[in-house]
């Protein structure tokens, strides 16, 4: 009977982080201007509802109706929790377009999620991927609430995560490191190609204190291990960043739709 009431309750909580998730993604899709037909929570397998520990099954994408508004999206970011749920973009040979475009290439002052073509592949297969967004105190951006979301999470969650979906795979990292930042481009500055210098940079990540930063140091990347680091603006000072960095922790490959 225990054993029943356990799972009753845990097919009610999996039912519950559905709404939520969908209810996020209505306003991130309202934020980016996307219909809400496009991307939408996948429904929870029957014997996850069963399972102690539910899981959210992850998102659906139409990537050919995202295709449809831009062909230069190739990507989407999901931070499963918070309506962090958005379109990745990038434009070759102008990195800078998505710092003042929004996602169907009109002026916008909010812009879009992006990354830089001169530093990055669109494979998520580099060393560390950087990937940029505005910050703003109105909330109207993609990134606006990040910093508060992570510098209060528990790193020691298993479920503190980003996951970040590309046609043929849903590519989930754990976050170890919430932290204020120069303003130095990272990916000009350091070269993750190169051994000594991967395992310094995150040495000094994890080593870091700094009452901004929320740390994981047991998860600290180790050379040949993929990171995802987010950039954005630092709201105690605008003129630095805030850097979320997560490592990837597993890759399900996935049929386009």
């Amino acid at each position: 009977m225990k054993k029943k009431t356990a799972w009753t309750l845990a097919a009610a909580l999996a039912a519950i982080v559905a709404v939520s998730s969908a209810s996020f993604l209505v306003q991130a899709n309202s934020r980016a201007k996307i219909p809400e037909s496009v991307v939408h929570p996948l429904p929870t397998p029957p014997e996850a509802t069963a399972s102690p520990s539910p899981e959210p099954a992850g998102l659906e994408i139409d990537w050919q109706a995202l295709w449809d508004i831009n062909e230069e999206i190739y990507a989407w970011i999901d931070i499963p929790g918070t309506d962090m749920s958005f379109p990745v973009l990038q434009r070759p040979e102008d990195d800078s377009f998505y710092l003042r475009h929004s996602i169907t290439g009109e002026y916008s002052s909010a812009g879009s999620i992006y990354t830089e073509g001169a530093y990055n592949s669109i494979t998520f297969e580099d060393p560390v991927t950087v990937l940029y967004g505005h910050n703003m105190r109105d909330e109207s951006t993609f990134f606006s609430t990040l910093e508060q979301y992570v510098s209060q999470l528990d790193l020691a969650r298993e479920d503190a995560v980003i996951d970040i979906y590309t046609p043929d795979a849903k590519r989930t990292y754990r976050i170890f490191a919430g932290v204020p930042h120069d303003n130095l481009h990272i990916l000009y500055y350091n070269d993750f190609t190169d051994k000594q210098t991967y395992h310094t940079f995150f040495e000094n990540v994890v080593s870091l204190r700094d009452l901004e930063a929320n740390i994981n140091p047991d998860l600290c990347p180790m050379y040949g291990d993929r990171v995802i680091i987010l950039s954005t603006c630092l709201m105690s000072n605008r003129l630095n960043r805030y850097l979320v960095m997560g490592v990837l922790t597993g890759e399900l490959p996935l049929k386009q739709s």
